[in-house]
């Protein structure tokens, strides 16, 4: 252990513990690069400890050596221990050599330099120079190196090879009385790209193999930044989650995942719920889901008892009709304005119509009930952002399925009964449809006949199959399959675009593994990797928002559904939503090809954000950025100069220059899963347990400080934003 941390333990409360409830003998024992970190930050946080102050020319020569590569230094190194080593035998022994005993008179003493002083001060003033400051660099050097592999030292790698039976080298030092010990650390540390694993003469009955093979491999690769035009803008409230009408008894394979979820009987005091809401300020939230088309409005129009769901096995989605009580909506209008929500509600769009034995539904849509409900809604004064019509009844449909034609004139009645109701109202509400699975025939008919009356045009996903699927994970980690659904965006986007309409895509429900999800995937820190790369994708192809099944409920809730804690996704959402302005930029990765990168103009700052997600299991990234067009680096200098451009052209990778520009700071957000278990659902944010505090406080996302020079580092399984306010380019120069 090192002798910085063995004063520090001395000097320290051992029992004090960090935002995840972790000593720092329990981050040793967890020993990882982050955890080591952690520990450092544990102990130095301790008022008992001060730390030394490092003086301008340390702090400039760890600034050089950081962003340095490790071959760099070893050069470095040898060359300054070649100086010390020719300047301190010189020193002694200048040319000519020292008078002699024998050889002493008036004017020359024993051991005087034969040369004359002038030439000795030349000789000697020069060396004397050049050995302290080969020392005092060789120093400063070593002080930052220690400091760099200190978290990939000896006890992991011991761990592992002894498979566990010798947990960590313990140095003990004993003192001599008479005489100065020196005590001289040799670490030995295999190379990076060594594969490390138990020693087969360690395994055996009672010594399981407890590791499999495991290595540090590191790979460069480069992110190359379209920085001249946007080439997609989405809404500043792109981010957007779903709640359902289930109740409690429906139940996927024998799991009965949804609680009480449903808007029906859903919780509205807890103090987390409406936190996590907060938190978004704003979050669009969809009211709907596969039983909305059985849902009646409990008004005073409406003949028909309001009853709850009713489980019936023979009816579509084994439920019965169930009604929404005015009550009910009353008191999730009061808890969506307390949140800040923006509200769009999804209506029954099979009132009135006939489900034939072939699956299609026929006849008008009804809309009197709906009719009745809209206007009690705004004479309550309740906004709502959208009304959208239907849930997957386009193409194919689920369940059922209504015609493109008989759906667009559906459309152009509820456009109607709007403009009628809110005629007296300022802000009126859009039109949204339909709200089901992209069918490219069915789609290309519906926009061209709704020019007119829809608003937004919504479709759904689940290209991953059903929540029982046994190799979900594989299927998240794979580049190809994530790759397939851009023919989904991109087919919608050609249709619009080629369309005169004005409406807009969203992705109006996407959940991933359809029938509730997969219990420790769907709602665990491996599903992240799929949603952000939906969110990057769907941002991409000029998707306005994106709306995630569900909020709560179902095995792919963003928060847990018992005690409304985030899960994973829900950091991973925030992030974005904070982070990732309306502009995108189009990015691609050389050097591998699991690395799914995505990059927006920064959110409410100056710069760029860039989003790189590592799908390998065995391999860090070491990323540079490059720019195919004129960029800006902007760095103000600490006092009140004014700022310092300066403009870079063509395709440039970034080499920040030395001096001041060296210390221009990017911002990092890396996120990994506790103990490296991909099915976890805890989520780290460099290195920090994510979790809400007793008082139900959604926790601060902190970012890094990280010298914008030095190459991004993504770790195996991990994904990094990545903030970089000093980086201008001309598509960020002016966004709407």
């Amino acid at each position: 252990m090192d002798f910085r941390i063995k004063q520090m333990i001395k000097l320290s409360d051992k029992n004090k513990s960090n935002e995840g409830g972790l000593t720092a003998s329990d981050v040793l024992q967890r020993q990882t690069e982050g955890d080591d970190n952690e520990m450092l930050g544990i102990l130095k946080s301790h008022p008992g400890i001060s730390q030394k102050n490092k003086s301008w020319f340390d702090t400039m020569v760890s600034d050089y050596v950081r962003e340095m590569k490790l071959g760099t230094i070893n050069a470095l190194l040898v060359v300054l221990a070649l100086v010390q080593t020719i300047t301190y035998q010189a020193i002694p022994s200048p040319p000519g050599g020292v008078y002699q005993a024998g050889e002493v008179d008036s004017n020359h003493r024993e051991g005087q330099s034969v040369m004359d002083t002038m030439s000795f001060l030349l000789f000697y003033i020069p060396n004397g120079v050049a050995f302290l400051s080969s020392w005092v660099i060789t120093t400063s050097m070593f002080a930052v190196v220690v400091e760099s592999i200190m978290p990939f030292l000896v006890p992991l790698y011991f761990i592992i090879m002894t498979n566990v039976i010798f947990e960590s080298p313990v140095h003990q030092v004993v003192t001599n009385s008479e005489r100065e010990r020196i005590t001289l650390p040799v670490f030995c540390i295999p190379n990076p790209d060594q594969e490390i694993q138990p020693a087969e003469d360690l395994i055996n009955e009672t010594n399981p193999r407890l590791y499999k093979k495991v290595a540090n491999a590191a790979v460069e690769g480069t992110v190359f930044i379209e920085g001249k035009a946007a080439i997609g803008r989405i809404d500043d409230d792109f981010i957007c989650a779903t709640l359902d009408w289930w109740p409690p008894e429906k139940c996927d394979y024998g799991t009965c995942s949804w609680g009480l979820a449903g808007l029906l009987n859903l919780d509205l005091s807890n103090n987390i719920f409406l936190n996590a809401i907060r938190a978004f300020s704003p979050l669009k939230i969809r009211l709907g889901g596969s039983l909305q088309d059985k849902v009646i409005y409990g008004t005073d129009e409406n003949q028909q008892h309001c009853t709850s769901f009713v489980k019936n096995t023979s009816e579509m989605f084994g439920f019965t009709n169930g009604c929404l009580p005015m009550n009910r909506w009353d008191q999730l209008n009061s808890f969506f304005q307390k949140s800040g929500a923006k509200i769009i509600f999804g209506l029954n769009a099979l009132a009135g119509r006939t489900v034939h034995p072939n699956g299609e539904a026929v006849g008008a849509w009804n809309y009197t009930n709906a009719e009745s409900f809209i206007r009690y809604t705004v004479e309550k004064n309740y906004t709502i952002h959208g009304w959208e019509l239907g849930n997957e009844l386009s193409g194919s449909g689920v369940g059922t399925r209504v015609s493109a034609d008989q759906y667009a004139v559906d459309t152009a009645a509820l456009q109607s009964v709007v403009e009628n109701v809110y005629k007296n109202v300022d802000s009126k509400p859009m039109i949204i449809a339909p709200g089901g699975f992209y069918d490219s025939d069915w789609f290309k008919e519906y926009i061209n006949k709704t020019i007119k009356s829809v608003d937004v045009v919504t479709h759904h996903i689940y290209n991953l199959g059903p929540g029982v699927d046994e190799h979900l994970v594989e299927k998240i980690l794979d580049p190809t399959v994530l790759e397939c659904e851009s023919e989904t965006f991109s087919g919608l986007q050609n249709i619009i675009k080629s369309s005169p309409t004005s409406a807009v895509a969203w992705v109006g429900e996407a959940g991933g593994a359809y029938n509730s999800g997969h219990h420790l995937v769907t709602d665990a820190f491996v599903f992240s990797f799929w949603y952000l790369d939906q969110l990057g994708m769907a941002s991409k192809y000029d998707t306005k928002t994106y709306c995630r099944q569900s909020l709560i409920g179902g095995n792919y809730g963003l928060l847990n559904t018992t005690n409304f804690e985030p899960n994973p996704d829900y950091y991973s959402a925030l992030l974005w939503h904070r982070l990732m302005g309306r502009n995108v930029l189009s990015t691609s990765v050389n050097g591998t090809e699991k690395i799914r990168s995505y990059t927006h103009c920064a959110k409410q700052s100056e710069g760029i954000t860039l989003l790189l997600i590592n799908l390998d299991n065995s391999t860090t990234v070491e990323a540079k950025l490059a720019f195919n067009s004129t960029m800006t680096l902007r760095h103000k200098h600490r006092s009140r100069a004014p700022l310092h451009n300066h403009k870079i052209h063509k395709t440039t990778i970034i080499k920040l220059p030395r001096g001041i520009y060296s210390r221009l700071r990017r911002e990092e957000y890396h996120l990994t899963s506790k103990d490296g278990n991909l099915q976890s659902q805890t989520m780290l944010l460099n290195g920090n347990v994510l979790s809400v505090n007793s008082s139900g406080i959604i926790p601060p996302l902190k970012p890094l400080h990280v010298i914008s020079a030095k190459p991004i580092m993504v770790a195996p399984l991990s994904i990094v934003f990545v903030h970089m306010p000093g980086v201008i380019v001309p598509a960020c120069k002016v966004q709407p």
